[in-house]
């Protein structure tokens, strides 16, 4: 009789494992329920994430329960979340920790355990909105997350920080601004619960500066943020003005060898990068889909003579993604793999 009641259980504790990992591996709950793109990208989510309104700085649980982005109105960025919950993907809505303040860049740590982001909120209770914008981390409890605390020194000081981004180690990687300009990337190593002095990485970076802009994007939108391998093994990021730029910031990929060293910025192609500004990349935790920020804009509406546009035809354009505000876009990520330096040591 025990026997059989032994067989009954490890039968049914090995059913609750094939169950959980197909819920965790079933590819309709993942993105939204959302077709995988190939090798062109495609919007993400249109009508539901890609609205026609500014979308970007996505980031996604290492389970794939839950996207969080960052959404832009009259100039306050809130961070925006969709869960998988009881099978179903929950109507976008603002994340239960962002709308007072201005919020983006949520990036979540590779094990799920925390997440950072941006914001101008008050770094005390008794002290006014903050003129810069700082680095603010929350823990991971249970289903939630914890309340969100200020990063501190000595990564906190008067620039402005924006990008953060972080591999399995902790080490966490950040964009910074003075009064002299955006300044580089910096890096700071977590290291027995603690943060060392940020370094400046050794790579030729440039980024879109305020009076680049010329009015159509407000400087919230474009701060530059980076995405870092969780093994720390390459960078991606935005940058301005080299030699083979085709807007007014491409996206740059560059490799750290085992001594360190990074390899020389490549750009990540004409079919990522536009003409226009591009701020915002990702990679799925997975490590397949390269998720990234564009503003296509519509320059067939000036170019293309030959027919008139109706109302509809403009209303359609302005409530759709493709209008010249950010959208999301994903492309299978194979494509970085050919990008590695072959003799990278």
């Amino acid at each position: 009789m025990r026997d059989r009641i032994a067989v009954v259980c490890l039968s049914l504790l090995a059913l609750c494992g094939c169950l959980k990992a197909q819920e965790q591996t079933d590819p309709t709950m993942m993105y939204l329920g959302q077709a995988t793109p190939g090798t062109s990208p495609e919007v993400f989510a249109p009508g539901i994430v890609s609205t026609g309104m500014h979308e970007f700085d996505i980031a996604i649980t290492p389970d794939g329960k839950e996207i969080y982005y960052t959404t832009f109105i009259n100039g306050l960025c809130v961070i925006v979340a969709c869960k998988l919950e009881n099978g179903r993907w929950t109507s976008p809505e603002v994340a239960s920790f962002s709308g007072r303040y201005s919020d983006q860049a949520p990036f979540i740590h590779p094990d799920g355990s925390r997440m950072f982001f941006v914001s101008n909120r008050p770094l005390d209770a008794q002290a006014e909105l903050s003129e810069s914008m700082n680095i603010w981390v929350m823990e991971r409890i249970g289903r939630e997350w914890g309340d969100p605390e200020p990063i501190g020194q000595p990564i906190k000081s008067s620039g402005y920080l924006s990008g953060p981004a972080v591999t399995a180690d902790g080490t966490l990687y950040f964009t910074r601004r003075s009064a002299q300009g955006w300044e580089g990337i910096f890096r700071s190593k977590y290291i027995e619960g603690k943060y060392t002095a940020p370094e400046k990485l050794p790579l030729d970076v440039q980024f879109v500066e305020p009076e680049h802009l010329h009015g159509h994007l407000d400087m919230k939108l474009a701060q530059p943020r980076v995405y870092v391998a969780p093994d720390d093994s390459f960078i991606i990021f935005p940058a301005a003005g080299r030699a083979d730029t085709i807007g007014r910031s491409d996206y740059y990929i560059s490799f750290r060898d085992r001594h360190d060293n990074w390899s020389a910025p490549a750009h990540l192609g004409e079919e990522i990068n536009t003409r226009q500004i591009e701020t915002s990349p990702y990679l799925s935790p997975d490590g397949k889909y390269f998720f990234f920020q564009s503003s296509h804009f519509p320059f067939e509406i000036y170019e293309n003579r030959s027919k008139a546009l109706t109302y509809s035809e403009l209303e359609n354009r302005f409530h759709n993604p493709g209008n010249g505000n950010m959208d999301v876009y994903w492309v299978d990520a194979e494509f970085i793999k050919g990008m590695r330096p072959k003799n990278p040591d």
